[in-house]
């Protein structure tokens, strides 16, 4: 995960099942996650597009990698 990403700080979505949680992050005390996969689906809760190059590159690597 990029060092710093952009999240609209409205929402943080939970999930039913911990094992499809990639990555977390936090806001003061609160842990959510940032990165889900259930499969071949992946979820963002930030906006990688708005996230700048790393972002970017963090979805890039992600398209690849569900492709290979």
């Amino acid at each position: 995960l990029p060092a710093a990403v952009y999240y609209a700080r409205s929402y943080a979505c939970r999930p039913e099942h911990e094992e499809v949680v990639v990555a977390e992050t936090g806001l003061a005390e609160d842990r959510f996650p940032a990165i889900v996969r259930a499969h071949n689906t992946v979820g963002f809760q930030f906006h990688p597009e708005k996230s700048s190059r790393p972002g970017l590159e963090l979805l890039s690597t992600v398209a690849r990698e569900l492709v290979s």
